[in-house]
């Protein structure tokens, strides 16, 4: 009678103390899971550093404007439904159409861009923005921490907004440029890089296709001595009317001069001609 009493007060096998802990851990990380997915938003900042992918800011549909940032582990495993990112410490401000980058070390993630449009309740004080992922806090910038002495075209962006711009990071000497932009209808015409080890940036005008230049896509690549940036896309609000840009552009370093490697539009254009004949020329063998 006892021992039955005792094995009815006994935990069961299949329940031991350490399934159960196994179950509460794991019950765990999944709600720490389901509360950090990101909601669908666009316009944010990001960059791919140590193998982890940051993500900050942005806005939704509804035009609320976040001042979260999230990270990603590349070297996990995870499902896109639902990836598993971790939430970090949000940012003192609110930001969008901005972008971001990393230092050589991975440790500092260096935030570009202030929007201050009126929907932006928090907008930065400041263009640059610093983020540390060893103690999870922020640097907020202020109109002296970028040395603008090389800059003498348009450092009004520092106190001003600038928004609509992309970047590119350069791996080898971890500089970074990023292209054109506005604000309150207001175009930068220029082209900047931003050196991280001395927070320095210097400035070039554009070249005249360039003119008005926002969105777009940017890579830096270095193949053998050339390191270059390409250009492609993007859009100008030309005569209140908005005008695609159809070239792949390209920045070549060593020279410092721009070309125009290739017309989008006129290669679809001639892939169009080329069907065009031969159909005909199908037909024509057809009769």
């Amino acid at each position: 009678m006892t021992s039955s009493t005792g094995s009815r007060r006994s935990t069961p096998s299949h329940l031991s103390k350490a399934s159960i802990l196994h179950r509460i851990l794991f019950l765990s990380v999944l709600a720490l899971s389901t509360h950090a997915q990101v909601t669908i938003r666009g316009a944010g900042a990001y960059t791919q550093a140590g193998g982890k992918f940051y993500f900050h800011g942005g806005e939704d549909g509804a035009n609320t404007v976040s001042d979260q940032l999230y990270v990603l582990d590349l070297t996990k495993t995870w499902t896109t439904v639902a990836p598993a990112w971790t939430q970090l410490k949000s940012s003192p401000f609110t930001n969008s159409y901005h972008v971001a980058t990393h230092s050589a070390d991975n440790k500092t993630i260096f935030l570009f861009g202030r929007n201050n449009d009126n929907k932006v309740k928090r907008p930065p004080a400041a263009f640059l923005n610093k983020y540390s992922v060893d103690t999870n806090t922020w640097t907020v910038g202020s109109a002296t921490s970028i040395d603008l002495t090389a800059n003498p075209l348009n450092p009004a962006f520092m106190t001003q907004g600038r928004r609509d711009f992309q970047g590119a990071l350069d791996p080898v000497s971890g500089k970074y440029v990023f292209l054109g932009g506005n604000q309150d209808n207001l175009q930068y015409n220029s082209q900047d890089v931003f050196e991280p080890e001395t927070s320095r940036v210097s400035e070039k005008d554009l070249p005249r296709e360039l003119n008005n230049y926002q969105g777009g896509a940017l890579a830096w690549l270095k193949q053998g001595a050339d390191s270059s940036v390409y250009v492609l896309g993007g859009y100008s609000p030309a005569n209140t009317q908005w005008s695609s840009f159809g070239n792949l552009s390209k920045f070549s370093w060593a020279t410092e001069t721009w070309t125009s490697v290739v017309s989008i539009f006129f290669c679809f254009f001639f892939f169009v001609l080329f069907l065009v004949v031969l159909g005909f020329s199908v037909l024509s063998v057809s009769f």
